[in-house]
């Protein structure tokens, strides 16, 4: 995540939830959070030093063309159905101006809706659904079979497996059709396709 955001000044978080993984790497940027779902706006507020935080729906951006930098969707496509979540890939695609970094599950991943009525899953996604759309991708979180849905570990002791999912992510990280998530960045310019290579 680290190079993937390099040179980045200004992020828009798209649904960052409780605690975005975001949140780690505001130091020298301008992040802006935005959330449909309010409760969890209000407690990422609380937890992290985001620049802002806006309450909208995915669906109407008050976001216009190359207004930010990087724009950041994690574990948030696979909540949308597949041919809308192709369709918000090319609007985000539209309002970043060096970068688009998505994190989702490798395929479908049933999950039911929680508290947040919108954390049903609804679609997956597949390493090359990215690659065919120019993204970069590498795998995440381990070995896909470990987990299950809000990507807990399946089998127990959890400690032993969390250690087994460790050992698995060098491999899965080259081999991200083996990998639990994936990781998909996508350059829009020259100069940023050549600093995410090594993500």
């Amino acid at each position: 995540m680290a190079a993937a955001l390099e040179g980045c000044d200004t992020v828009l978080d798209l649904g960052c939830g409780t605690a975005s993984m975001v949140q780690h790497f505001c130091d020298g940027r301008r992040v802006i959070g935005l959330d449909r779902y309010f409760p969890s706006l209000i407690e990422n507020r609380l937890r992290t030093s985001y620049a802002a935080w806006v309450h909208a729906d995915l669906r109407a951006l008050p976001f216009g063309p190359r207004s930010v930098d990087a724009v950041t969707a994690l574990d948030v496509l696979e909540h949308l159905d597949k041919e809308e979540g192709a369709f918000r890939l090319a609007e985000w695609e539209m309002i970043a101006r060096k970068r688009v970094i998505l994190l989702t599950p490798n395929g479908f991943v049933p999950q039911p809706a929680s508290d947040n009525p919108w954390q049903e899953h609804r679609s997956g996604w597949t390493p090359e659904d990215f690659e065919e759309r120019g993204y970069d991708v590498r795998g995440v979180y381990g070995w896909k079979r470990l987990r299950g849905a809000y990507a807990r570990l399946r089998f127990r002791p959890k400690w032993f497996w969390e250690v087994v999912s460790a050992l698995s992510q060098p491999l899965v990280s080259r081999w991200p059709r083996q990998a639990f998530h994936l990781l998909a960045v996508k350059p829009l310019d020259r100069r940023a396709h050549h600093t995410t290579r090594g993500a």
